[in-house]
């Protein structure tokens, strides 16, 4: 009995993920990503955190000032400043990928929401227009819930869909190509750290 646990244990059966020894198994992502998606869709602050460790850290291009959010209540504000603006915000995952060693996942996923509010900071306001975005999510897990959480997605294209960033070929990016000329200069001017 021992030796069929251990096996089941090294499989990433009947284990918490992440606990020494053990290896993630799909049964546990796919039931995680359940968990998290569904919290996220109900904005059930609550059950989102309790996938995530007291000290877990969060870094998506979306958080502002730096991309970063640790512990449970820099996530708790940054859910909050993303559900104000986004109120619509859905996440569909597509493909869930374990690492070679078992220890880590890799989330496919795409996105969908309207900007309906102000996000404030850094103060976009609300364009009621649909934005779309895909990316991938790296998760570290400690025991059954997320230690680290890190999105990759092309900010550039809800940049666009939202209006921050101008379209190919008008008006507004020579203005914008300008403006980083200018800052281009001024940098070129300071002396290297």
């Amino acid at each position: 009995m021992e030796a069929a646990e251990g096996r089941d244990r090294q499989a990433g059966k009947g284990a918490p993920a992440g606990e020494p020894g053990t290896a993630l198994s799909g049964e546990f992502l796919r039931a995680m990503v359940e968990r998290y998606e569904a919290a996220w869709h109900a904005k059930d602050l609550d059950g989102f955190l309790a996938c995530h460790t007291e000290d877990a850290v969060w870094e998506t291009p979306l958080f502002y000032p730096d991309g970063v959010a640790r512990g449970h209540a820099a996530i708790r504000a940054e859910c909050e400043r993303a559900w104000r603006g986004m109120t619509d915000m859905r996440y569909h995952t597509h493909d869930l990928f374990i690492s070679l060693d078992g220890r880590r996942a890799a989330q496919r996923w795409t996105g969908r929401f309207r900007l309906t509010g102000s996000i404030d900071p850094p103060g976009y306001v609300a364009t009621n227009q649909p934005v779309e975005l895909s990316g991938v999510s790296v998760w570290e897990l400690r025991g059954d819930r997320l230690s680290r959480v890190s999105e990759y997605f092309d900010a550039l294209g809800p940049g666009r869909q939202i209006g921050l960033i101008p379209a190919p070929g008008t008006p507004a990016e020579r203005v914008g190509i300008l403006l980083q000329h200018l800052a281009a200069r001024r940098m070129r001017r300071r002396p290297m750290a």
